[in-house]
C-alpha cells in the first residue's frame, strides 16, 4: 500500500498548502523513505532523520533543509523534518520511536496497535492514530464467547505486536473462563517445516477456533500450509487487524470465512478523483511505489515497449483508492495544526517573517502540542488523544466471504 499511502499524504500536503486559516504563508512538504517491511531498515532508515545536534533545527525557504553527513565512516543524507509519520508496524515503531525520542522527535504511527507503545516511560514521543491493541484483543475474546467457541487455541507472532496481544487474549480469556487449550508463539524466522508442525500440534488438541495475532508475512505463510494439507476453512478462525487487508487471490480458499477486527475506515473526500488523475498517461507521476504497482499489476511497462509488455501509458481503466490509508491524512493535519498552534503561542511573527522560525522552533515542544491537538478532520473524524498519546476509536468487525462473480473474497461489515 505504499503507492497509495504517497497519495494520500501527497493529497494533504496540498490541501494544508491550500488552506489559508491552517499556517497562512508557510508551506509544509515531506520526504518518503522505503523501509521495506523490515525491522532493521526501519531502524537504519531512521539515521536520515537525526538533526545535527550542532546546527540545531534547519529552516531553507525553498523546503531544501537537507545536508550530507558523515556517520561511520559513510555519507549519509540528512533530512532536518519536525517530525515522523510511520512505520506501519508495531515492531519498527518500537525500534524507530526508540532512537527517535532520544533526539524529541514526534513518531506519529498510523497502524502500530501495540499495547508497549503506550508507556511513556519508553515511548515518550510515540503518538498513533488507531486505538491500541487491548481494545481489540477485548473485541475477539467476546466473538468467541457470543458464538459458544469455548475452547480454542492461539497463535501469535514474536515481537510487540503478537506478544503483547497474546497477554490481553490470555487475560480477557481468563476473565470470560474460555479454556485456552494451545497458546504458541510463531518465530519471526518461523521456516515452513516449522510452522507446519505447530499446525499439527493444534490438530492434536482438537479445538476448530483459533485466535490468530500474526503479522502479515506469517498469515500468508499460514495460508500455505492450511492449502497444502487440504486444512482450509477446517478451523474457525478469529484474526486480528492483520487479516483484515486484501487477500491475495491464491489465498482466498484459506480466507473464506475468516472472522478478523479491523480499524475503522473513512472515505477521503477528493481522494477519488485525484487518484484518477494519476492513471497513466493523464499526467507526470513522481511516485516511484505507483510505477511499480502500475507494472506489477497490470503487466505493462512504464518506460515503453520491454519484453512484450505493453507500455503502460496505454492501459485503460479506473483506479479506485482503498479507504484504509486515512490515518496518513489525518497525521499531516495533526502536525500541521500542532505546528500552527506553536507558532501562534510562541512566535506568531513567524507567520510573516520564515526565518524566525529557525529561533523559535523545537521539536520536544512541538509534542506537547501535538498531545493537545483536539479537531474535527475533513471526513468526519474527531482528532484528539489521551494522556498516553494513543488517539481512542471503534474497531469494525469484518467476514471474509467468497464473491461467486468475482472468484474474489472480500471484506463484509457484521458489527
Amino acid at each position: 500500500y505504499a503507492h497509495e499511502a504517497i497519495e494520500v499524504v501527497k493529497l494533504a500536503i496540498r490541501d494544508v498548502n491550500q488552506n489559508n486559516t491552517l499556517l497562512p504563508n508557510i508551506s509544509v512538504g515531506f520526504v518518503a523513505v522505503d523501509i521495506c517491511s523490515n525491522d532493521l531498515t526501519s531502524l537504519a532508515s531512521s539515521l536520515y532523520f537525526i538533526p545535527d545536534l550542532d546546527q540545531g533545527f534547519l529552516y531553507n525557504s525553498n523546503g531544501e533543509n537537507n545536508q550530507t553527513v558523515t556517520f561511520c565512516g559513510e555519507e549519509w543524507e540528512q533530512f532536518n523534518v519536525i517530525g515522523i509519520l510511520g512505520a506501519g508496524s508495531s515492531r519498527m515503531s518500537v525500534y524507530i520511536s526508540s532512537l527517535m525520542s532520544l533526539f524529541h522527535i514526534p513518531v506519529l504511527a498510523c497502524f502500530a496497535s501495540s499495547d508497549e507503545l503506550s508507556d511513556k516511560s519508553r515511548y515518550e514521543y510515540f503518538m498513533r492514530l488507531v486505538p491500541p491493541d487491548r481494545f481489540q484483543a477485548e473485541g475477539m475474546v467476546e466473538i468467541l464467547e457470543y458464538f459458544g467457541w469455548t475452547f480454542f487455541t492461539l497463535l501469535y507472532s514474536e515481537g510487540s505486536y503478537g506478544e503483547h496481544g497474546a497477554k490481553q487474549i490470555e487475560s480477557f480469556a481468563l476473565e470470560k473462563r474460555l479454556c485456552l487449550g494451545f497458546s504458541k508463539k510463531v518465530a519471526s524466522t518461523v521456516t515452513t517445516a516449522e510452522l507446519t508442525d505447530i499446525v499439527e500440534d493444534i490438530l492434536k488438541t482438537g479445538a476448530k477456533a483459533i485466535i490468530l495475532f500474526l503479522d502479515f508475512n506469517h498469515v500468508s505463510l499460514l495460508f500455505d500450509i492450511l492449502i497444502e494439507n487440504n486444512l482450509a476453512n477446517y478451523f474457525v478462525i478469529v484474526g486480528s487487524d492483520s487479516l483484515s487487508y486484501n487477500i491475495a487471490p491464491e489465498y482466498r480458499e484459506a480466507a473464506k470465512g475468516i472472522i478478523t477486527m479491523a480499524f475503522e475506515t473513512k472515505k477521503i473526500p477528493g481522494l477519488t478523483s485525484h487518484y484518477q488523475s494519476l492513471m497513466p498517461g493523464h499526467s507526470v507521476i513522481d511516485n516511484p511505489w505507483l510505477i511499480k504497482y502500475w507494472e506489477e499489476t497490470t503487466n505493462c511497462s512504464w518506460h515503453g515497449h520491454n519484453h512484450n509488455k505493453v507500455p503502460c501509458q496505454e492501459i485503460k481503466g479506473e483506479y479506485v483508492p482503498g479507504e484504509t490509508q486515512w490515518q496518513f491524512y489525518d497525521g499531516i493535519f495533526v502536525y500541521a495544526k500542532a505546528l500552527h498552534n506553536f507558532i501562534t503561542d510562541r512566535c506568531s511573527e513567524a507567520f510573516r517573517d520564515k526565518e524566525i522560525l529557525n529561533k523559535c522552533f523545537n521539536t520536544k515542544e512541538l509534542l506537547n502540542y501535538m498531545m493537545k491537538v483536539r479537531v474535527l478532520s475533513k471526513h468526519g473524524n474527531l482528532l484528539s488523544f489521551d494522556k498516553n498519546g494513543d488517539m481512542l476509536g471503534e474497531y469494525a468487525v469484518l467476514q471474509k466471504v467468497y464473491v461467486k462473480e468475482s472468484g474474489n473474497v472480500k471484506n463484509i461489515n457484521i458489527g
